[in-house]
């Protein structure tokens, strides 16, 4: 997926913005966290708006907030004061404990 960051550090702005995914949905919703763990750069972001497309299930762009406020719009799920972390599935098993293995 090609993406560009854009910072935006100033009086005007306190976030920086990471767009995901060039085109624009109309079928999306944003996650407010307040501490979320980013796989790919395996580090820990804290006060993170992420954007889901739900046509795809894919995060388009992922908002740094400078404080734990966000504006929470209807749709939005508001996780703030919860950890998240994207893309983990717990996709194990136990076989042995089935009648069928």
């Amino acid at each position: 997926m090609s993406g560009h960051t854009s910072q935006t550090n100033g009086a005007a702005h306190d976030h920086n913005v990471t767009t995901l995914n060039n085109t624009s949905s109309t079928n999306e919703f944003a996650v407010h966290t307040s501490l979320c763990f980013d796989p790919k750069e395996m580090k820990w972001l804290n006060n993170v708006t992420f954007t889901v497309d739900t046509d795809s299930g894919l995060i388009v762009k992922i908002v740094e907030r400078k404080s734990d406020q966000a504006e929470v719009a209807e749709g939005d799920r508001d996780l703030r004061g919860k950890v998240v972390l994207p893309g983990l599935v717990d996709a194990h098993t136990h076989i042995f404990l089935h009648a069928y293995a």
